[in-house]
């Protein structure tokens, strides 16, 4: 979660406030482009703690953009996986649209990042994390298009959780995003800036990059500008993985290269076959046994 100024914060919900008559506030968590997390308890169920989310009052007040975002969270709403962040219900109260889901305190893997090596069998387990709880909002029609190591938490138990669905859209959508960073363009896919219709290939690509960010500690593409970073992508290849880290094995440096093909259509996007190339790259390793590889991917 990144840290925010005192003046962002200020103009938030304060500790006490009652949402729904049930989401009682007890801190703000951080201020994103579309919304505002806070931390609150959940009066309902003997003071369970979880997250809430609520939209800015500008977007708030947009009866076209809050019914789209309304019929998205209810999707959400409909995934249970290991893998995803719990999304519990959507609400309107007194103005504010938010919906509530499950509180993780924990690390991010963007916290992490920049701290620790992390190895072959690491970068696997992430990958294989990420790669399951892609496939369930996948099928039921949920594109994330947001995945990067700030959207990523570690929590207890080697779980691996995508998280912050804000910029989450059905295949079908035409919302329109805004406040975009250059930290955020850097993991998005090529066909991205076109606005054409988000596809689940589109959060491949992401996830390559941040396989090769975990295995090389930089991003295949940058610039300071958006224009900057799809001039990079478009120019030329970005530097192999095993080019700039000669540990990263043969197996791993294909995948992350064929999950940033810039033509979705020839880029890797399948998850059973993703899930099956970590297996089987990590069953040659003489490091680690079949069975504990089986129990990490339980494919």
């Amino acid at each position: 979660m990144e840290v925010q100024t005192t003046q962002q914060l200020s103009s938030c919900l304060t500790p006490g406030t009652l949402l729904a008559d049930r989401y009682r506030i007890t801190a703000a968590l951080g201020i994103g482009s579309t919304a505002t997390v806070y931390s609150a308890v959940d009066t309902y169920h003997e003071n369970f703690s979880v997250a809430v989310k609520v939209l800015h009052p500008k977007l708030a007040a947009n009866a076209a953009y809050v019914a789209r975002f309304w019929r998205e969270v209810k999707l959400l709403c409909t995934v249970t996986h290991p893998n995803i962040i719990r999304v519990f219900d959507i609400y309107a109260d007194d103005g504010h649209v938010f919906y509530s889901m499950e509180l993780l305190e924990t690390a991010t893997l963007k916290d992490t990042i920049d701290q620790r090596k992390f190895d072959v069998f690491s970068t696997a387990h992430i990958a294989a994390e990420l790669c399951r709880g892609l496939r369930a909002i996948h099928e039921k029609g949920i594109v994330h298009r947001d995945v990067k190591p700030g959207n990523v938490l570690l929590a207890e138990g080697y779980r691996v959780v995508l998280a912050d669905f804000g910029a989450a859209r059905g295949e079908a959508s035409t919302i329109t995003r805004t406040g975009e960073t250059v930290g955020s363009v850097c993991y998005i896919a090529p066909e991205a800036w076109d606005n054409t219709t988000p596809s689940p290939a589109g959060d491949y690509y992401s996830l390559g990059v941040v396989l090769y960010e975990l295995t090389t500690q930089r991003l295949p593409f940058v610039g300071n500008s958006p224009y900057a970073v799809l001039h990079s992508q478009l120019k030329g290849d970005a530097p192999r993985p095993r080019a700039l880290n000669r540990a990263i094995p043969r197996w791993l440096d294909a995948l992350i290269v064929e999950l940033l093909e810039r033509d979705p259509e020839r880029r890797l996007s399948s998850p059973e076959q993703i899930l099956e190339r970590i297996e089987s790259g990590l069953k040659r390793s003489t490091t680690w046994s079949a069975g504990r590889v089986l129990n990490l991917l339980r494919l």
